[in-house]
C-alpha cells in the first residue's frame, strides 16, 4: 500500500492568470484568502494545498475558483514559509524558462522528498490547521465550515471530516493517507481518483472506500480516465485531457458541496 509522497507529488505546471485574492494573516498564519462577489463569509472553505503551498498561482486561481462559487475561502501557509519549491516545477508553455529558474530548479531537485517532509509532520501541521479553523470561527463566524485538499491537503480533509471538524470534504488525489485518517468519518467526503497514481493506488483507493462504508458515511469516487497524480491542480492544461480532467474535478467538488451549505 503506497499513500506516502514520491516524485509526481512535487511535479506538474505552473499555470498562468491572475490571483483576485488577498495574503493575510489569520491568527499567527498567513493566509491567501478568496472572497465571493457578496463578500459573505458565511460558507467557509478551508483549501488545504499541496506541496507549493499558498503561494504557487495554480493554487491561488483554484481559490478564487471557488471563492467564484460564492465559497469565502482560506487557504493557510500550514508550511510556514517553507513549502516545496516552486522551481521544481515547469513553467506554463507561454514563458521562456530564464537562466536562474533552471539553476534553481537544478538546485530544488537536490531537495529529496524525506528531507522536506521531514520539516513537516503531521505533529507540526495538524496544530496550525486546527489554529487557522479556531481563528476563522473567532474572527468570520462561518455557519458552514467545508475543506478542500490537494496532495499533501488530503490527509487533513480525512483528518477533519474524522474528527467532525467540517461538515464535509472533498479531496483530489490525496497523498500520505493511512486508514486511521478515514476511519469512523461520518461526514460527507468526495474523491477524485486519476487512473494512474503511483500514490494513491488503487489498492489504497479501495481500502477507504472500504473504510468509509464501514463507517456509514455518504461518500462518491469519481476516477478519471487518462489523467496521473496531481492532474487537478499541477496538470498541463495545455493537453486537452488533462485540462478536462482538471475542470470536471472542480466542477464535482462545487456540485458535491452545494447541498452542504
Amino acid at each position: 500500500m503506497s499513500g506516502q509522497m514520491g516524485d509526481c507529488c512535487v511535479s506538474g505546471v505552473r499555470h498562468e492568470g491572475t490571483p483576485t485574492g488577498e495574503i493575510k494573516f489569520i491568527g499567527d498564519t498567513r493566509c491567501y484568502i478568496s472572497r465571493p462577489a457578496d463578500g459573505s463569509t458565511r460558507n467557509c472553505l478551508l483549501f488545504l494545498p499541496d506541496a507549493f503551498g499558498i503561494d504557487l498561482i495554480n493554487n491561488q486561481l483554484l481559490a478564487d475558483d471557488f471563492a467564484r462559487n460564492g465559497l469565502f475561502t482560506v487557504m493557510p501557509d500550514y508550511f510556514e514559509g517553507d513549502p516545496f519549491p516552486v522551481e521544481a516545477l515547469e513553467p506554463a508553455k507561454s514563458e521562456e524558462r530564464p537562466l536562474i529558474d533552471r539553476v534553481k530548479g537544478a538546485i530544488a531537485e537536490t531537495l529529496t522528498i524525506p528531507i522536506w517532509l521531514g520539516r513537516h509532520p503531521e505533529s507540526k501541521v495538524r496544530p496550525i490547521v486546527d489554529q487557522v479553523v479556531a481563528s476563522v470561527k473567532a474572527e468570520f463566524n462561518p455557519s458552514k465550515l467545508l475543506a478542500v485538499g490537494y496532495c499533501f491537503g488530503g490527509k487533513y480533509v480525512f483528518q477533519l471530516a474524522r474528527d467532525g471538524v467540517i461538515a464535509g470534504g472533498a479531496t483530489a488525489h490525496p497523498s500520505l493517507v493511512t486508514l486511521d485518517d478515514v476511519k469512523g468519518i461520518q461526514v460527507p467526503v468526495s474523491i477524485a481518483a486519476a487512473e494512474t497514481d503511483a500514490i494513491y493506488v488503487p489498492e489504497l483507493k479501495e481500502q477507504v472506500e472500504t473504510v468509509l462504508k464501514n463507517s456509514g458515511a455518504k461518500f462518491e469516487t469519481i476516477t478519471y480516465q487518462g489523467v496521473t497524480h496531481g492532474f487537478a491542480v499541477r496538470s498541463d492544461i495545455t493537453v486537452e485531457a488533462n485540462r478536462v480532467a482538471k475542470e470536471n474535478a472542480f466542477a464535482q467538488f462545487v456540485k458535491f458541496f452545494q447541498p452542504l451549505l
